[in-house]
């Protein structure tokens, strides 16, 4: 998958087992997405490469000390406004059996079905990259809030 652009704002993790996928509700305190549920992930830091970045984040919220096995992540969906690349989502093979514990407190990691995503509150742009995810697509375009 070719970059949009040279500097990626996030990486982003959709872990996936079976039917469910790991997704954690953030505090309603939280910075960014207060009360909602998002894939794991976070900030790219300056000069860092979003696979870098992603196996960070993923040894910070679940203690997940990734192999440099290149299959364990695979690009799968760039998330672009405008020109600008917000963020990078990667399929993770999870390496580790159903974790359901987050490292940071107040955070929380669930596994929901597919099936129930509707109705559980998803950060809006995770549901965009979700639903365009699921349709096969490999970049999503958020659109400006209409006026």
């Amino acid at each position: 998958m070719d970059a949009p652009q040279a500097v990626c704002e996030y990486a982003c993790a959709l872990i996936v087992e079976g039917d469910a996928l790991l997704l954690e509700l953030r505090p309603a305190q939280a910075r960014i997405a207060a009360g909602q549920c998002t894939c794991f992930g976070g900030a790219c830091e300056p000069g860092e490469q979003p696979e870098t970045a992603l196996r960070r984040e993923l040894r910070e919220e679940l203690g997940w000390q990734l192999p440099a096995d290149p299959s364990l992540l695979q690009p799968a969906l760039d998330l672009l406004k405008g020109p600008r690349w917000v963020a990078r989502f990667f399929t993770v093979r999870n390496p580790v059996p159903r974790p359901t514990r987050h490292l940071i407190p107040g955070f929380r990691a669930l596994w929901v079905p597919w099936a129930s995503l509707p109705g559980i509150p998803l950060s809006p742009w995770h549901a965009t990259v979700l639903k365009a995810w699921q349709r096969g697509e490999q970049r999503v375009q958020l659109l400006p809030p209409s006026v």
